[in-house]
């Protein structure tokens, strides 16, 4: 039977112009890229890898090129669920979207429409089911070393079963050599993990905590959609991390058990 549909496909004028506009204003992910000799396309997922993909095709004809923008005929193309609008709203504000309508809340949630680079409508909603309850305070995910609290990070590595012995010298040096992400509530850090990369191949996620009282909140799964969402973390040829008990957390963004026979390492326990 048909369980699903996994993609849709987006007609486009220019890849590099559609994929620039759809990762790094929506934060959307590459998951494919390929190109042949007759034929081309990329398939882009949501920052929070669940849902349709939207695989890029650029077209070809006259017939195509007259779709470009309009597929659904002036009606909403996509709808973009969110599980924080407010956030997400601003954010989008933020990366130069422009909404053609202010927010309104309807019987099925919260919803502001906006168009793409080429005109195509598009939700972003918030469901009745997704809303969050108005006294909740709202977690905040950010790339900013300056917001991080050095004293936080250092307490909770040192109650670590991975990095008690690290120093608080150390750890500053990896700040600075590493993308780093906090995670706030009501000002207060909650939540922290750093990406070693070499911004083209490989990269590797690490020292990832969130405050014991603050678990079950969704705090690490804001924190993992941020780093897969980054401009600068895309399409690498490995992203790699170590985890003794989160598998659960880190295979619904796509990481998979690794060949261990072919992985070898030098381990220095008192770094």
């Amino acid at each position: 039977m048909i369980i699903k549909i996994a993609q849709v496909s987006l007609v486009v004028r220019d890849y590099e112009e559609a994929k620039n506009f759809y990762c790094k204003k929506l934060g959307f992910l590459v998951a494919e890229e390929t190109h042949l000799e007759k034929k081309s396309w990329i398939r882009l997922r949501a920052p929070g890898n669940q849902g349709t993909e939207i695989i890029l095709s650029k077209a070809v004809d006259e017939m195509q090129r007259a779709a470009i923008g309009n597929q659904a005929g002036g009606r909403v193309l996509f709808f973009m669920e969110t599980d924080n609008f407010n956030s997400d709203y601003e954010k989008l504000l933020e990366a130069g979207i422009e909404f053609s309508e202010k927010p309104r809340s309807e019987s099925y949630g919260k919803v502001a429409v906006f168009k793409d680079l080429y005109g195509n409508r598009i939700d972003l909603i918030q469901s009745s089911g997704l809303q969050k309850n108005t006294n909740e305070e709202e977690i905040l995910v950010s790339d900013n070393k300056e917001l991080l609290n050095v004293d936080v990070v250092h307490g909770f590595l040192k109650r670590s079963s991975w990095a008690a012995s690290r120093t608080r010298e150390t750890l500053i040096k990896s700040i600075q050599n590493s993308y780093c992400f906090g995670a706030y509530k009501s000002g207060k850090q909650i939540g922290f993990a750093r990406v070693v990369s070499d911004g083209c191949t490989f990269s590797y996620l690490c020292d990832v905590f969130v405050d014991e009282a603050c678990r079950g909140i969704g705090v690490s799964k804001r924190l993992m959609a941020a780093i897969l969402a980054h401009p600068d973390l895309q399409s690498f040829r490995r992203f790699t991390l170590a985890t003794k008990d989160a598998h659960g957390l880190y295979s619904k963004f796509g990481f998979q058990p690794v060949e261990l026979n072919r992985f070898m390492e030098i381990k220095n326990d008192n770094v």
